[in-house]
């Protein structure tokens, strides 16, 4: 136990973390990557998957050039070959990543835990997605905590931050009232992320003053510290042409 006088100063004297992804991720946590399914989530962890590899921005936030691991279990392995070789001419590598492909495939922790500590040893591990390695109820926070607690525990063994995609049809409840307990079903995984990033259909307003969602090539990337219910056109353009998609984070 320590005087309050003596702790601040202990603290203030400590290293703080260097982030992985600028003002979004850091070493022993984890960032939540959220959306609709075909709304581009996994095209954003690839993009993602490259930028540490090479150091370059990933839209619009400093990324640190970091050994990554990426685990494929949405894609089948002719869908992320043609995806990652389109996306590969535009970066220069620092790191080589490291591919895990295993389409479909539902994954034991034991399997998870063994790619994480694989050489070589990842400094971030992207998992696309959390339906495939999570085998409990969506709706359920006590068995979500159980799995998160056992997440957190890797993250500070193996000393690494992951970024988990997960799909969910209602990042668009998500957007109306900025609750993280309807976006995913049951709160834990979001509440215990050191970040939550929702990919959504671009957001158009209507005659009548309101947004709504339009089909278009254009996805938001809204991101609670900044406000996730937009209600003003503020939003920070974007240079980022994958496949016809051009992603915008929108901050209020």
């Amino acid at each position: 136990m320590q005087l309050l006088e003596q702790f601040m100063e202990e603290v203030e004297k400590m290293p703080k973390p260097e982030f992985l992804i600028e003002e979004l991720l850091i070493p022993r946590r984890y960032l939540l990557l959220v959306g609709r399914t075909g709304i581009g989530k996994s095209l954003l962890a690839t993009q993602l998957t490259f930028c540490f590899a090479s150091g370059e921005p990933w839209v619009g936030f400093e990324v640190k050039p970091r050994q990554v691991t990426y685990i494929n279990l949405e894609l089948t392995d002719h869908q992320l070959w043609e995806r990652l070789k389109v996306q590969a001419k535009d970066f220069k590598l620092v790191h080589e990543p490291a591919i895990e492909s295993r389409p479909f495939h539902s994954m034991e922790e034991a399997e998870l835990k063994a790619i994480m500590a694989a050489s070589p040893k990842p400094e971030v591990v992207i998992i696309d997605s959390f339906r495939h390695v999570y085998r409990g109820k969506m709706n359920d926070n006590d068995q979500q905590a159980k799995w998160v607690e056992k997440l957190q525990a890797l993250e500070a063994e193996l000393d690494l931050g992951i970024v988990l995609v997960q799909n969910t049809g209602k990042a668009k409840q998500f957007l109306e009232i900025g609750s993280t307990d309807t976006s995913i079903g049951a709160s834990e995984l979001a509440n215990r992320a050191v970040s939550v990033m929702v990919a959504e259909a671009h957001q158009e307003r209507t005659e009548h003053g309101h947004y709504g969602s339009k089909a278009s090539d254009k996805v938001d990337l809204h991101i609670p510290k900044y406000g996730c219910a937009v209600k003003k056109p503020n939003t920070q353009q974007l240079k980022l042409n994958r496949d016809t998609l051009l992603f915008e984070v929108v901050k209020s």
